[in-house]
Formats: C-alpha cells, sequence, structure tokens
C-alpha cells in the first residue's frame, strides 16, 4: 500500500517553497487579499511570510481605513 498522507506532505512543502520564493511585493499583494482575522495564522509558517504578512497589513490598513 501507498502512503498517501507522505505524498500530500510533500506537495503541501513544495507550494509552500513556491509561495516563499516569490518576489516580496507579489507576496505582499497575494496577502493584503487575506481577511484580517486569518493573518494571525500566517505568523507562524515562516519569516519571509511573517514579515509579508506584517507589511501588507499595515498597507492595506494604511489605504482602507476611512
Amino acid at each position: 500500500m501507498e502512503n498517501k498522507g507522505c505524498v500530500s506532505k510533500v506537495s503541501k512543502d513544495a507550494e509552500a517553497s513556491i509561495l516563499e520564493s516569490m518576489p516580496q511585493e507579489i507576496l505582499i499583494k497575494i496577502l493584503c487579499g487575506v481577511d484580517h482575522a486569518d493573518t494571525k495564522h500566517l505568523f507562524h509558517v515562516s519569516r519571509r511570510i511573517r514579515d509579508a504578512t506584517i507589511r501588507a497589513t499595515e498597507l492595506h490598513f494604511a489605504y482602507n481605513t476611512p
């Protein structure tokens, strides 16, 4: 029998590395579309994602808060 758990874990790791390898500007634009309540979970992904999340949050609220 094949262990499907390992296959999906490898795929998730590959997706994460693709996301993390994006230019910071693009990553920030993507993260600006994440709901504010969900951003707290992104702090635990990696340092690069955390830094981009902080910047995206700052940019998003700087332009959208009346």
